[in-house]
């Protein structure tokens, strides 16, 4: 998420559609901050057979992030837990 402004930034240097692209980082931004804050601990399970969740540093933690909601899983990436350590979380 952090990389989408500038990525949309790029793409409008590059295909010389600069306006639109402001356009479209200017939406993105006042949609990040009218995001609802949740404030709650959450787990990202990405697959159940191997039970997969997602870590801290992922996509999917950083898009949840911005509604308020905390990854209770710490580790990097994406990894296979066991269905004792997901139950115990």
């Amino acid at each position: 998420l952090k990389d989408y402004l500038e990525t949309l930034k790029k793409i409008g240097e590059l295909f010389d559609v600069q306006d639109p692209a402001k356009q479209l980082m200017e939406q993105a931004q006042k949609t990040y901050q009218e995001l609802p804050k949740i404030q709650k601990t959450v787990t990202i399970q990405v697959d159940h057979n191997p039970l997969i969740f997602a870590g801290r540093d992922t996509f999917l933690s950083e898009a949840l992030g911005q509604c308020g909601l905390t990854n209770l899983f710490k580790f990097s990436g994406y990894q296979k837990v066991s269905q004792e350590q997901a139950s115990v979380k």
